[in-house]
């Protein structure tokens, strides 16, 4: 099952869409973006569950494994140096949420790429 990244045509979602990309490396809270885009954690909140059915976490998750997924295969990164440039502060809970998604470890997926 291919992992796919929901998309709005909402404008005001679309501007927090680009930051998040644009800072996908950094810590990523609700509370911080909602602030950062004047409003309330609930409004933001609210905004994602209404026009995308998922969460702000979970959006943010996706586009991390996104991310790592894109850096497995055109890089030669270290599995370690991909999480972190992905937003994860330890391998760990990186490899964890990439199995999650994935269904595959993040060593399986690079290998599986190359054959």
């Amino acid at each position: 099952m291919p992992v796919v990244l929901p998309t709005t045509k909402n404008e005001n979602l679309r501007r927090v869409f680009k930051y998040i990309h644009q800072n996908i490396d950094q810590p990523l809270n609700l509370d911080h973006v909602a602030e950062k885009f004047g409003c309330s954690s609930r409004t933001l909140s609210r905004l994602f569950q209404k026009n995308m059915d998922i969460s702000f976490l979970q959006y943010v998750k996706l586009v991390r494994i996104i991310k790592s997924m894109e850096q497995l295969l055109q890089t030669d990164l270290s599995i370690s140096e991909i999480a972190y440039k992905s937003g994860y502060n330890s391998l760990s809970a990186f490899s964890y949420t990439f199995q999650q998604v994935v269904h595959k470890s993040p060593a399986e997926f690079r290998k599986q790429s190359l054959l």
